[in-house]
């Protein structure tokens, strides 16, 4: 049992303490082209491991809100996730916009990958030239 002196503490208690952090909460409205989003209006320093810093214009999707004023999003340039205040993000209303940011996001990251691969592939034939 688990008792919280607020709503977005017993989330957050939830988050820590779920089996596997990565896929517990990957939310299908992440995925999706209409995910509910926000941008950061005003910068925001991480106090608590589970909350995430925000920078000015920064686009992040929804993944959870809570009633106190907590949403728990994904930041889409770094897919980075955490808590933080409402206070300090404005939402993004049009669906449009919405569907830019994500499609962006998505061009950036499978224009990355072919880069991490070679990569990982240059550490693996270094570490095989140093046996």
């Amino acid at each position: 049992m688990l008792k919280a002196s607020s709503q977005s503490e017993m989330k957050r208690w939830m988050t820590s303490l779920a089996p596997n952090r990565r896929t517990k909460f990957v939310s299908f409205t992440s995925r999706l082209l209409d995910c509910p989003q926000v941008q950061c209006v005003h910068p925001y320093v991480a106090q608590q491991p589970d909350e995430l810093t925000l920078e000015l214009a920064d686009i992040l999707n929804i993944l959870e809100k809570t009633e106190d004023g907590w949403i728990f999003g994904e930041r889409l340039h770094d897919q980075e996730r955490g808590w933080f205040p409402s206070s300090m993000t404005e939402e993004i209303l049009n669906p449009k916009i919405r569907s830019q940011n994500l499609k962006e996001c998505f061009r950036v990251h499978k224009m990355e990958d072919p880069q991490r691969t070679q990569n990982k592939d240059r550490r693996k034939l270094g570490s095989r030239n140093r046996q």
